[in-house]
């Protein structure tokens, strides 16, 4: 899967995490915790053609949309 230009930005900003505040922190972490679950409910819509562009299997796709939020 291609990740979405937010979960770029999330992603690069964990590399300031040992700098930010308990709070900012905190807030990172839901920031990461929503784009993971939206990048997990559009992959439960996507049709077959689509998983298959991405590289991904019916099976691969059910197993990842499954996994809690805070699991990557």
């Amino acid at each position: 899967m291609i990740p979405s230009q937010s979960t770029l930005h999330l992603r690069a900003s964990e590399l300031w995490r040992p700098f930010l505040s308990v709070g900012e922190r905190a807030v990172t972490a839901i920031l990461i915790w929503q784009e993971r679950s939206a990048e997990r409910q559009r992959l439960k819509g996507m049709e077959d053609y689509l998983l298959k562009d991405v590289g991904l299997t019916r099976a691969e796709m059910d197993h990842e949309v499954r996994k809690p939020f805070w699991q990557g």
